[in-house]
């Protein structure tokens, strides 16, 4: 099952806010481990154990790209090129309001 912000949190963090990951929080630490694949061991006092267990269920969580930031634009362009090969020369004249000329 994919972690969430809050099962990083709860489960792996001491929950100090030390700040001696970088990030003023640990909540806002989990955040980042979530949504940008920072990397877990940042954290200096996470056990080795529970690390271990987590980085192998996030790396399975990050390739099927569950709850990391997503790129909007490269999002939108794919979904343009779907809908683009999918197009029928015969239906193109009737969704641009046009008429089609063959001059092969």
């Amino acid at each position: 099952m994919a972690l969430s912000v809050v099962d990083i949190y709860q489960k792996f963090l001491n929950k100090t806010n030390c700040g001696d990951c970088g990030y003023s929080s640990c909540l806002a630490f989990a955040s980042m481990v979530v949504s940008e694949q920072l990397p877990l061991q940042n954290c200096p006092y996470i056990d080795p154990e529970k690390l271990e267990s987590a980085k192998k269920e996030l790396e399975k969580q990050y390739a099927d790209g569950k709850w990391t930031r997503r790129d909007m634009a490269s999002d939108a362009l794919q979904w343009a090129r779907q809908r683009a090969t999918s197009m029928e020369m015969t239906d193109l004249q009737q969704r641009i309001g046009g008429v089609l000329n063959r001059r092969c």
